[in-house]
């Protein structure tokens, strides 16, 4: 399946990464399970910011643990269509 939608966080930890999509019906949460110490997607997921577009492409799962409706996308694929800038300055 596909999902589209502004990132809202990103929980980056040691071995998994969690992404917080939003679109205009909702939120979905994205897991992806680190590959090694050359992974080209973790990379990715680690430098996305707040208000980042993107497409995600994966497998829909089913846990109860999930607070968004307990469902979840385990990513397998993710295209950022538009990056945000991470820190907007102050004038």
């Amino acid at each position: 399946m596909a999902v589209s939608g502004w990132v809202e966080t990103v929980r980056d930890q040691k071995k998994i990464q969690f992404v917080i999509l939003r679109d205009e019906s909702g939120a979905v949460q994205l897991t992806y399970k680190r590959q090694g110490d050359e992974d080209a997607t973790a990379d990715t997921i680690s430098g996305l910011a707040a208000g980042t577009f993107l497409t995600a492409t994966g497998t829909l799962k089913h846990d109860e643990r999930v607070k968004l409706g307990g469902l979840e996308v385990g990513l397998s694929g993710i295209e950022v269509a538009g990056a945000a800038i991470p820190e907007t300055p102050i004038a």
